[in-house]
């Protein structure tokens, strides 16, 4: 049975954030956690890299042992998975992954230790204080979903300012951070305004997501290095 993963990128193709993922990733050494089937592997491959993979999910494990260099299959958690992982890496990818770990800032000191010098990791997370959200909560709604913001296999959830905090104490440095999906308040109904609506909300939102990253991004990728 395919997951609700594959079957997304399956009907949508690449999400933003994956699309942002792809292009930052130029080559060298790629350990990607999470990989699924590998459809980003495959575009790493395209670009030269060599790619491991950590894939929890046996089967997709065996599928994606086809194109990767190596696939540790189980997950990345395992301390016995972590101590197979010898090599360390140009690009470390953790595509919406740390939200559903136990202990990512354990996982995150780890990977840390696998970079190269000079090397990066890519981080995809979505935001739970974007403010859709927000005004769930004031409605007295917290309700899981298949996938989005309450993806119920979601153990973790993180603030954009929360999240940057994370990292920096976990030693990591910012180089860029890319809003991959976002929304400002209301901007659909703004949208609807007769003869301005669309004009007001091409004015008004690079300026209010750019001023306000916390209640406005939805999802995003954060390029770190050490």
């Amino acid at each position: 049975m395919k997951s609700i993963y594959e079957r997304l990128i399956k009907k949508h193709g690449f999400s933003p954030a994956q699309k942002i993922v792809i292009s930052l990733v130029l080559g060298g050494e790629v350990l990607e956690i999470g990989s699924s089937i590998g459809y980003m592997t495959k575009e790493f491959l395209k670009k030269g890299c060599v790619v491991d993979v950590v894939e929890s999910n046996r089967q997709d494990a065996k599928k994606v042992g086809n194109v990767a260099r190596r696939v540790f299959s189980g997950s990345i958690e395992d301390r016995e998975i972590q101590r197979q992982i010898s090599s360390s890496y140009n690009t470390v990818v953790c595509a919406d992954v740390l939200e559903h770990l136990m202990n990512p800032q354990r996982v995150l000191f780890f990977l840390k230790r696998k970079l190269k010098k000079g090397g990066q990791i890519l981080i995809s997370i979505p935001n739970i204080a974007f403010w859709d959200m927000r005004l769930e909560l004031l409605k007295g709604r917290f309700e899981y979903k298949e996938s989005g913001l309450l993806d119920k296999t979601h153990l973790r959830f993180y603030t954009y300012d929360g999240f940057l905090k994370l990292l920096h104490d976990r030693g990591f440095k910012i180089v860029k951070i890319y809003p991959a999906e976002g929304r400002i308040p209301f901007e659909y109904t703004l949208r609807k305004i007769p003869l301005l609506g669309q004009n007001l909300v091409k004015f008004l939102k690079p300026k209010v997501m750019g001023a306000f990253p916390n209640l406005t991004y939805y999802h995003y990728v954060v390029q770190a290095k050490i």
